[in-house]
């Protein structure tokens, strides 16, 4: 990236020195551009994704450019590995201010989760929803929750009767 997202957004004069932030997905693409650019303002970065040498990479290079940050792998597939995510969370902060609900992706295969929910459906609302639900009581006053998504449901259409087994 040749612009940094913290310059693009007109931020990179602001601090996020002492603050810590979640972000989801945040091995890759816009996860792992805001993780850098969260900690270059200061920030503690929590990674999250389900490649744990992805995960290390990215903390590695935080680490590296002097930033606190750790890796919490999770499936978003499953409910139990998201409430996980927010023990372990909940565990090594005492708090939350940012909370970036990044993680997601389009599938086509029209397959299911064990709770037989269609699984593209239940990556990017479901477990979103839930590891915000599952945090809210650890986020400071004046926390920022962002949910990025994509152009991918263009072209698409949601079926709601067929959300449901």
């Amino acid at each position: 990236m040749r612009d940094r997202p913290e310059e693009l957004a007109g931020v990179s004069h602001m601090t996020c020195a002492g603050k810590t932030a979640l972000i989801t997905g945040s091995t890759s693409g816009i996860g792992y551009a805001a993780a850098l650019a969260l900690g270059r303002l200061g920030a503690d970065v929590i990674v999250h994704g389900r490649d744990v040498s992805a995960g290390e990479s990215v903390v590695n290079e935080l680490e590296t450019i002097g930033v606190e940050a750790m890796f919490i792998p999770a499936d978003f597939a499953n409910p139990d590995a998201v409430r996980e995510l927010a023990t372990t969370v909940r565990e090594e902060t005492d708090e939350l201010d940012f909370l970036f609900n990044n993680a997601g992706g389009y599938f086509r295969t029209g397959r299911l989760t064990d709770l037989g929910v269609e699984y593209t459906f239940h990556i990017n609302h479901l477990a979103p929803y839930q590891l915000t639900t599952d945090l809210i009581d650890h986020l400071t006053d004046d926390a920022c929750i962002v949910t990025t998504s994509s152009a991918a449901h263009r072209g698409v259409s949601l079926d709601l009767l067929g959300l449901q087994p």
